[in-house]
């Protein structure tokens, strides 16, 4: 039952926001952004886009970061343990995602040469308070 809902509940959300606000090319508020030389233009569909070694290197680290978190959570007896007065204590597996996220993102950083303020004012991270997502393609 949970499974089913929480696909049905995706759908429904995927398709509420589909439609909602204009393409970022229609957008103006994101052209006056591009103009200022605030954001970066977009270019979407590429056909003769390859992607850099970096590029690459990055989904790589991604992927294994993701792969160790799903091994983690299934595998809950090789999360760390400690005893704490006597009581064996096990790290929370949100604890564990927060950790392998956040050392993955900075192994991206730091192996990719990207430097951390150019990410922080990317077109996916500045919108007043809202996240430009681009579904569409």
């Amino acid at each position: 039952m949970l499974v089913p809902s929480i696909f049905i509940g995706l759908c429904a959300g995927a398709l509420s926001v589909y439609w909602r606000g204009k393409n970022l090319s229609d957008d103006p508020e994101f052209q006056r952004r591009v103009a200022a030389g605030l954001l970066k233009d977009v270019k979407v569909n590429q056909k003769d886009y390859v992607p850099t070694k970096e590029a690459k290197l990055s989904v790589t680290i991604f992927g294994l970061a993701v792969a160790l978190i799903l091994v983690l959570a299934l595998f809950k007896n090789l999360l760390p343990t400690w005893v704490v007065n006597g009581k064996t204590v096990t790290i929370s597996v949100a604890h564990v995602i927060e950790i392998i996220s956040m050392t993955g993102a900075g192994i991206i950083l730091y192996a990719c040469n990207l430097k951390p303020a150019e990410v922080a004012r990317s077109w996916r991270c500045v919108g007043d308070g809202d996240i430009w997502v681009r579904l569409d393609g």
